[in-house]
């Protein structure tokens, strides 16, 4: 159930990030969903590799937030 939970927050809280961005694109772009899914696999891609190129990236959070 705790990994679910993770990942149902990861993708509440991109939402509309993606959202807003697919709004950007021209109206005859914004009605495929191509880019759609291209617009949210790029999110999920960088936010694993800054995820990944900053080490102890989770344990520094953990202690910001419990200060």
């Amino acid at each position: 159930m705790c990994g679910l939970n993770k990942e149902i927050t990861y993708a509440l809280t991109l939402s509309p990030v993606a959202m807003s961005l697919e709004e950007l694109l021209p109206s005859n772009h914004g009605k495929s969903r191509f880019y759609a899914i291209a617009i949210r696999s790029a999110l999920a891609v960088s936010t694993l590799l800054v995820g990944l190129a900053i080490p102890f990236f989770g344990n520094q959070t953990q202690k910001n937030i419990k200060r």
